[in-house]
């Protein structure tokens, strides 16, 4: 799994821009380290390395204090991020928001989601 805390250049928007078509996302966002959700959230996807690598997932987290104010505004703009709220999304390979969640996101319901779609579909035939 590749985790990215999210601090300096290049800015959060740039790294996301630079995965779309490449990758699916799971951004992770936390107002702190100490926040349950964050700490749930990281070990329901560090315990499925293998089916988030079959997935093309690439996992960003961001912490409130680590994200520079153009981060932060981002976050606000394009994902209705809450600064003192957990959040996950989970952004398709096209770029758009496949899911929003208040709440720890389970493996069932994110590869579920993910096995759902017509271009993981095409993806599986072509692996088999």
């Amino acid at each position: 799994m590749m985790v990215w805390a999210v601090q300096g250049a290049p800015s959060l928007q740039e790294r996301i821009d630079r995965m779309i078509w490449k990758n699916r996302i799971v951004l992770v966002y936390a107002p702190g380290e100490e926040s349950d959700y964050y700490k749930e959230q990281l070990r329901l996807l560090d315990s499925a390395p293998g089916e988030l690598t079959e997935r093309d997932i690439v996992v960003i987290t961001c912490l409130k204090d680590r994200l520079s104010l153009k981060d932060q505004g981002y976050l606000i703009r394009q994902y209705q991020s809450k600064p003192e709220a957990f959040g996950v999304w989970l952004i398709g390979k096209d770029g758009s928001v496949k899911l929003q969640s208040e709440r720890p996101v389970s493996q069932e319901k994110l590869f579920g989601l993910i096995d759902s779609m017509p271009m993981r579909r095409a993806e599986m035939k072509r692996r088999n």
